[in-house]
């Protein structure tokens, strides 16, 4: 039985990943609007013109969500681990940058 839930699983996010991936590149490479894109989405799955307000809309306000918070690492004051946080890792480098330039600007000047 486990083998079987664990299939499901596997085979439930490759369908996730693939239609996440869709979505992606059709909406970066054409550089179309949402709203139009899930009309679209909508009518092709179902065969019937988007009454407004769908489960695309839902999913996606849901998805950028916990993207965000997911990919963020915070919420808040919160934070699901440790790790650092991307703003974290970029304003270290930063703070790495000003340093040697410092220290190049005062070995120029020596």
């Amino acid at each position: 039985m486990s083998r079987i839930v664990s299939w499901l699983k596997t085979i439930f996010v490759c369908i996730v990943t693939f239609f996440g991936a869709m979505f992606s590149i059709m909406t970066f490479q054409t550089d179309v609007d949402i709203p139009g894109l899930f009309q679209n989405i909508y009518f092709w799955l179902t065969g019937t013109e988007s009454s407004g307000f769908t489960i695309l809309e839902i999913s996606y306000a849901v998805g950028i969500g916990t993207g965000s918070l997911f990919f963020f690492n915070h919420f808040g004051k919160w934070k699901l681990n440790q790790e650092p946080t991307p703003i974290e890792v970029e304003m270290a480098g930063y703070e790495d940058q000003v340093k040697q330039t410092i220290q190049k600007m005062e070995e120029k000047e020596m």
